[in-house]
């Protein structure tokens, strides 16, 4: 069953798709009725219930414990991402770069949220790496990944489709892509890009892997948290883990003078979390990455061996 949202996303975009390939309409209905609906359902179903690091033994909702973050580029900052037209305003192509744990990912099932929510545009995700050990192109992974072995309509209809411009394509961790395959595959999301440019385009990735060569996009870099936005962090984390009282001890320690220069890895979403985790072990700031990481290593409940 469809969720109501979803179908009233594919309405939302039917007459302007029938009104620009009239002449396919019968073709494009079985798209739009069949596997478009189930493809962006199953992924909004995916996406509203979520693990984390804190939260690993259960899903929790989504937007329960989705923290926003900022990312900067030369001339624009954004912030709180309430109106995802808003990243678009001016630009069609951006690139989101930013360490791992910075919260790109959960930036991306926001976003992917939203369209549907907002009836911005048809949110299409395609994780990178699956790309890796795939034979084809993005269009042919598109494909399979919308009907799987479904009995479909020619592929030469999607092309068409995508082409109307009512498609937000949402390209994740191309630092995942392996080195082998990288030129093959960045030259297929170039010409992907390329042909389908009427569309809007998010790809993520972490510093390094040379995503900024990207002719048509817009670099954007993830801020780290700042001071506030830390204690802003910790308290919804807290709150939904039903811990509240923790966070002003929390507070107090990452408050104490001689912890500043400590501070700086806290401002990934991901370390913050590693250290709330462990805070009830281990009360204190180490003086060392290492020893952080030794801390959440010993403080993760390990699978017993037969």
């Amino acid at each position: 069953m469809i969720s109501e949202q979803t179908a009233s996303l594919i309405e939302t975009f039917k007459y302007p798709i029938f009104k620009l390939l009239g002449d396919l309409k019968a073709e494009i209905k079985h798209f739009l009725d069949d596997g478009l609906p189930e493809y962006v359902d199953n992924y909004k179903n995916k996406f509203s219930k979520t693990k984390t690091f804190l939260f690993r033994e259960e899903k929790v909702n989504f937007y329960d414990i989705y923290f926003p973050i900022s990312i900067k580029s030369n001339k624009k900052r954004f912030e709180d991402f309430k109106q995802i037209e808003e990243l678009f305003i001016e630009r069609q192509f951006i690139s989101i770069i930013g360490n791992a744990g910075s919260g790109k990912s959960m930036l991306l099932k926001h976003i992917f949220l939203s369209s549907i929510k907002e009836l911005f545009k048809i949110p299409l995700i395609i994780e990178l790496r699956n790309l890796n050990d795939f034979n084809g192109t993005i269009t042919d992974y598109i494909y399979k990944s919308i009907f799987k072995n479904k009995l479909a309509p020619n592929k030469n209809i999607l092309e068409r489709l995508l082409s109307t411009g009512n498609f937000l394509f949402l390209l994740d961790g191309y630092d995942e892509i392996y080195s082998n395959q990288k030129n093959k595959i960045s030259s297929d999301i170039e010409e992907f890009v390329d042909v389908y440019s009427k569309n809007y385009f998010i790809i993520t990735s972490r510093p390094g892997a040379n995503v900024e060569s990207f002719q048509r996009f817009d670099n954007f870099q993830v801020e780290p948290l700042l001071p506030k936005k830390i204690k802003d962090f910790i308290q919804l984390q807290l709150k939904v883990a039903e811990n509240t009282e923790a966070a002003q001890r929390i507070f107090t320690v990452i408050d104490k003078p001689e912890n500043k220069d400590y501070r700086a890895y806290l401002s990934s979403p991901l370390l913050l979390s590693m250290f709330i985790f462990t805070f009830n072990a281990y009360p204190e700031l180490p003086r060392s990455k290492s020893r952080f990481y030794w801390n959440v290593f010993v403080s993760i409940p390990k699978i017993p061996t037969v």
